[in-house]
């Protein structure tokens, strides 16, 4: 008999389980088969407990034990099976998985008959991927109009939700990271570990901090009062923009996708991204993962948008009406951007081109420093904003780092990352031949001016159709060779020698890009140096590109690299309207208008101002007593004129007496005249 209702008991429970599991967040059946197995558990635990124990017991002990057991039992049930099955769904993926689309077909979802296409192609191979729709500024804009309605229901929805998306996103994106890396490198040729390296790994840190921090970025900030407004209570609120949009380049087009898409949908808002002509292909990829992800949690799938093609798409994403622009790209299109943006009065943030410099002293550790140029330099085919361009070495240590990196330079393995031969260090150029011709242009044009090419400095050919560039060292750079002053997109390890710090910051400086800087040095009071002198938006002392795995710190630069930031607190807020807002501290004290103030004034509303500002404001107690005394008066007798201080008389006499100088001035001119 206790056995039987020991079961009856446990089948109990596998129902109560599964029922708290259904009503919460992880509506799944993984979540209830999981409560049943724990239930069965807890069966096993009654039998043993009934076996081992109610036989010993008196029929006067069973009672007691019989309660107690119960207890326990209904309380894990109650808090102990959901809380077992949310911690273990926390790492279980929940999202089916979306699969790539088949190669060579037009991926989207407007009719390629009606709309010109692009070709995409894998910049290592040749090989064509698939097409995606060239859109009219026509489809821009209804792409556009179904992210704003869209968003009028997602804007609604709580920080709780949100972060429900977001945690399915970042599970999706850790359990098919080797997928997402493969079309990362199939649509810009890079290589996979490029592609987890510096595509997954920022991914899933911003997800993670976003998840973490942001409801806490988010929430009303409240600042301090002005004296005269002691009563009132003054915050900072931060509220969706409404739609958000963002021309993103082809370099890393993972993350650059799913940049603003994190910080955009948590704070409330839609995001219609436009992918480059170079990376449309993968972004379509991308945006049927996040819309998926949307639709299986509950929200419309429209709450991001992609949007494929040339100028005329982008053309059309600035004139429709979108709440704020987000740029990444060339310095030469984001000028363009913004001055169309402008006929708008359209927000714009941008984040342009970069000529960063990695900074080598005399006493810094040369082995790590040569680590991180080499990692700065080739990652990515040398196609990074942040990417190491110039490399400024103290005269100490030039000849060696020189002879360093040319030993290793030569050590690179260059090809597809299919190369069934070994591993692969670095892969393809993605923009193709045009970008060939300008990194040839520019290294042709250094060594013309009396730059030494100590390894590379010409096109490779692996496959028939691919395009590639060898990785190269240039030294003896001079600071007004073109090298020295463009951006390069390449592998290209420029030196620079230099004797002191002062030389380096004028060398560094002489640039009309401020984005980043890399500085090797052991000295703090030199580090500091640097950190002030460099006109750069990041700084990194002994150590190239960690930031970007700290996602609470901003991401931006200067002067020709662009405005605003990306990233952390600052980034985050900038997917949102700030409100300033004013309110009563308490609902019983009110303050009226003092009379004085209120239209119509009164004959000597002017002194009351007067003394209300003394009281706010003079710096001795003196002061702000006697002001205090005539206020008190001027409520009571509205009529009373308070007595002119001697600072105030003393002025007085100072004006009448300029003024008397002025007016003889004046006449000695006139007779003059």
């Amino acid at each position: 008999m206790a056995l039987a209702a020991v079961e009856l008991l446990g089948a109990g429970l596998a129902a109560v389980g599964a029922g708290l599991v259904m009503s919460g967040d992880f509506v799944r059946n993984e979540g209830v088969i999981l409560a049943q197995k724990a239930a069965d558990g807890i069966v096993q635990i009654g039998h043993n407990f009934v076996e081992w124990w109610m036989d010993d017991l008196t029929p006067m002990q069973r009672g007691p034990f019989i309660m107690a057991f119960t207890i326990v039992v209904v309380f894990t049930a109650s808090f102990g099976i959901p809380m077992l099955v949310k911690w273990h769904m926390g790492g279980t993926l929940l999202i089916d998985r979306v699969p790539p689309p088949p190669k060579g077909i037009f991926v989207g979802d407007v009719p390629p008959a009606k709309f010109r296409k692009l070709e995409c192609v894998n910049p290592a191979t040749g090989e064509i991927l698939g097409y995606v729709p060239a859109m009219t500024k026509e489809e821009v804009a209804r792409r556009v109009a179904r992210a704003r309605e869209a968003q009028k229901i997602w804007v609604k929805t709580s920080f709780k939700e949100r972060k429900e998306v977001l945690m399915q996103i970042s599970r999706y994106v850790l359990q098919y990271q080797d997928e997402i890396g493969r079309i990362c490198a199939e649509d810009t040729g890079k290589s996979e570990l490029d592609a987890k390296f510096g595509e997954i790994g920022n991914t899933l840190e911003k997800l993670r901090w976003t998840m973490t921090e942001g409801e806490k970025v988010l929430q009303p900030e409240i600042r301090s009062s002005s004296p005269i407004m002691f009563y009132r209570r003054g915050e900072v609120q931060y509220h969706p923009l409404g739609v958000l949009g963002a021309i993103q380049p082809w370099n890393y087009p993972f993350h650059n996708f799913m940049n603003t898409v994190i910080s955009g949908i948590f704070a409330g808002s839609a995001v219609v991204v436009k992918a480059s002509e170079h990376s449309g292909w993968s972004s379509m990829y991308f945006c049927h993962i996040i819309q998926e992800i949307l639709r299986q949690c509950g929200h419309p799938m429209e709450l991001v948008e992609v949007i494929t093609g040339d100028d005329e798409a982008g053309e059309g994403l600035v004139e429709s009406k979108i709440d704020k622009l987000f740029f990444t790209g060339s310095t030469k299109i984001g000028r363009k951007v913004a001055e169309k943006a402008a006929k708008y009065l359209l927000p714009v943030e941008l984040e342009l081109g970069g000529k960063d410099p990695l900074v080598i002293c005399d006493e810094c550790d040369i082995s790590t420093a040569m680590h991180m140029v080499m990692r700065g330099v080739f990652q990515n085919s040398g196609q990074n904003c942040l990417g190491i361009e110039r490399i400024f070495v103290q005269e100490e240590n030039y000849d060696y780092v020189v002879s360093e990196l040319k030993e290793q330079i030569s050590q690179l393995r260059v090809g597809d990352y299919r190369n069934l031969v070994g591993v692969v260090d670095m892969g393809g150029v993605t923009m193709g031949q045009s970008a060939l011709f300008k990194i040839q242009e520019l290294v042709n044009d250094a060594v013309q001016n009396g730059a030494d090419l100590v390894v590379g400095g010409s096109q490779l050919k692996f496959t028939p159709n691919g395009f590639f560039y060898k990785p190269t060292l240039l030294t003896k750079i001079k600071p007004d060779m073109r090298i020295a002053q463009e951006e390069v997109f390449g592998p290209i390890a420029c030196v620079y020698k230099f004797s002191n710090d002062d030389e380096c910051l004028s060398m560094i400086n002489n640039c009309k890009m401020g984005l980043g800087a890399t500085v090797f040095v052991n000295d703090h009071r030199r580090a500091k140096k640097y950190i002030d002198g460099i006109e750069a938006g990041i700084i990194s002392i002994n150590e190239f590109g960690t930031h970007y795995m700290n996602q609470a710190l901003p991401f931006g630069g200067t002067k020709d690299s662009g405005y605003g930031r990306f990233g952390g607190v600052e980034g985050l807020r900038s997917c949102c309207l700030m409100k300033t807002v004013t309110m009563d501290k308490n609902r019983f004290l009110k303050p009226s208008l003092p009379r004085h103030v209120v239209y119509p004034i009164l004959e000597n509303s002017k002194s009351y101002v007067k003394e209300l500002l003394y009281l706010m404001y003079a710096r001795t107690f003196f002061l702000k007593w006697e002001a205090l005394r005539n206020i008190m008066i001027m409520h009571v007798y509205q009529a009373f004129e308070p007595t002119p201080r001697a600072i105030d008389k003393y002025l007085v006499e100072c004006l009448d007496q300029e003024a008397v100088l002025a007016d003889a001035e004046h006449d000695d001119s006139v007779s003059q005249t």
